[in-house]
């Protein structure tokens, strides 16, 4: 059994099994002075690996030498903002609707960036990639410009892995778009050609219906702005909620990045997280 601290100041388990047992019972030899109860809530928050895949069941057989780890508690900062990784040159948080990725010319304090700089004294953070004010889910940035570097290189190269979830009006069933996206002078992104737009590509797969509605689980290649409302609203089936690109609605914008998943800039490790759809 290790444990090591990070900078969020909570600690980390692991366990390597010895012999083929379940979950739960490795889990109270890992924790002794823990309920049941307890460790169960540690399930159901996802703070539970078997071998780098979440957990989700006390009875799960765990075989001998499978790694079992407990992760980190998450940590509110602000309005909800939540870190769910960090160490010295990551740092991995779970954005909530509503909230700015980086400043603005009419926002600059209230802002991911902003309060990640303020909560160690304006220490340096880089932005590594943005989600929309309205877009809630998973967000990296980098503690150094090496780090930095690294992630924007594996964005370039669509090695980084990202999922997102959102509800659409319609049933656009599974296939991949691929278009053109350009900016106007309104800063409002078109379908255009070639020549002027730059290359979105998005898989999409139904993964519910509900009504007229549907669940659509949506994979990035490429990250332009408004990638998925765009392509969402020029086949026919608009985002919920999206007011610029879609039908003028009351209520927030479905969208939640609910997958991240990257090589550690430092280790090389590959890391994944993932941020549950409660709508």
């Amino acid at each position: 059994m290790s444990f090591s601290i990070g900078l969020c100041y909570t600690t980390v388990m692991e366990i390597k099994s010895s012999k083929k047992i379940t979950l739960l019972s490795l889990l109270e030899e890992l924790s002794p002075d823990s309920s049941k109860n307890t460790l169960r809530g540690w399930l159901e928050k996802g703070r539970v690996t078997v071998d780098g895949k979440r957990a989700k069941f006390a009875k799960q057989t765990v075989e001998g030498g499978q790694l079992v780890k407990v992760g980190d508690k998450k940590k509110f900062l602000h309005r909800g903002l939540k870190i769910v990784y960090e160490d010295e040159h990551i740092v991995v948080v779970d954005k909530p609707a509503g909230l700015l990725t980086v400043a603005t010319d009419k926002e600059t304090d209230l802002t991911v960036h902003a309060i990640l700089k303020r909560r160690f004294n304006n220490r340096p953070v880089y932005p590594v990639h943005r989600l929309d004010r309205e877009t809630s889910g998973l967000l990296v940035f980098a503690y150094t410009e090496k780090a930095r570097e690294d992630l924007k290189g594996q964005l370039f190269r669509r090695t980084m892995g990202r999922e997102y979830r959102a509800l659409v009006h319609g049933d656009p069933g599974k296939g991949v778009w691929k278009d053109y996206l350009w900016e106007n002078i309104r800063l409002y992104i078109e379908i255009s050609n070639p020549k002027a737009g730059k290359l979105a590509i998005t898989h999409y797969q139904v993964l519910q219906k509900r009504g007229d509605r549907s669940l659509v689980k949506f994979k990035l290649e490429t990250g332009r702005k408004h990638q998925i409302r765009v392509q969402a609203a020029n086949a026919g089936y608009p985002l919920v909620g999206d007011n610029k690109y879609g039908n003028a609605e009351d209520g927030r914008l479905f969208l939640h990045a609910a997958h991240l998943k990257l090589q550690h800039p430092a280790s090389g490790k590959s890391m994944s997280w993932n941020s549950p759809v409660y709508w």
